[in-house]
C-alpha cells in the first residue's frame, strides 16, 4: 500500500510537470507569434513611412516650384501694403487752403506760409495796405471754426515806394481740418 501511494504522488508530480511544460511551450509559442506579428507590422510601417517620405519630397518640390511663381505676387502684395499705409496717413491740405481762402481778407497778400502738421501751428507772413486791413484779416480768421489762438506777432511798415505793412501772425488749426 505504501508503494501505491508513492506512485500516486509521483504520478501527480509528473502531471504537474507536464502541465507546466505545456504552459511554458504555449507562452513561448505566443511570444514567438507576437514577435513575428510585430516584425510584420514594423516592416509594413517602414514601407508606409518610405512611401510617405516620397510623397513628402514630391509635395515639397511642388511647393518650391510654386514659391518661384509667388515672388511677383508677394512683391505686389508688399506694394499694396505700402500704398494702403500711404493712403491712411495722407494729409489733406485742400480743406485747410479752402478755409483759409474763404476767411482771408482780399487785400492781404501772402509772402510766406508755414504749417506744422504735428502741432497744428501755422505761421503766416504777408503784406497789406493799412492797419484796418490787418484788423479785417484777423477778424476774418477768427470767424472760422477751424482756426484758434490767432496772434499777431508783428506789423511793420514796408520799405520801398509802395506804402503798406508787413505782417506776421501765428494761429493753430483744429486737427480735423486735415481729414477729408
Amino acid at each position: 500500500m505504501l508503494q501505491n501511494r508513492r506512485k500516486d504522488r509521483h504520478s501527480i508530480g509528473e502531471k504537474q510537470k507536464t502541465w507546466l511544460a505545456v504552459i511554458l511551450i504555449g507562452f513561448l509559442l505566443l511570444e514567438g507569434a507576437g514577435t513575428g506579428l510585430f516584425m510584420v507590422l514594423s516592416k509594413a510601417k517602414q514601407k508606409s513611412a518610405v512611401i510617405m517620405q516620397g510623397k513628402l519630397v514630391s509635395l515639397q518640390k511642388e511647393i518650391n516650384d510654386e514659391q518661384k511663381n509667388l515672388t511677383d505676387s508677394k512683391a505686389f502684395q508688399a506694394q499694396m501694403k505700402n500704398l494702403k499705409f500711404l493712403v491712411s496717413s495722407h494729409i489733406y491740405f485742400s480743406p485747410f487752403f479752402k478755409e483759409l481762402s474763404n476767411k482771408t481778407y482780399n487785400k492781404v497778400q501772402y509772402s510766406s506760409l508755414t504749417v506744422d502738421r504735428t502741432t497744428g501751428k501755422v505761421h503766416i507772413e504777408g503784406k497789406t495796405s493799412s492797419y484796418t486791413d490787418i484788423g479785417k484779416f484777423i477778424l476774418g480768421l477768427n470767424t472760422s471754426g477751424k482756426f484758434k489762438d490767432i496772434k499777431l506777432l508783428a506789423a511793420t511798415p514796408t520799405e520801398g515806394e509802395v506804402f503798406g505793412f508787413n505782417l506776421s501772425l501765428d494761429l493753430f488749426l483744429k486737427p480735423e481740418i486735415f481729414n477729408k
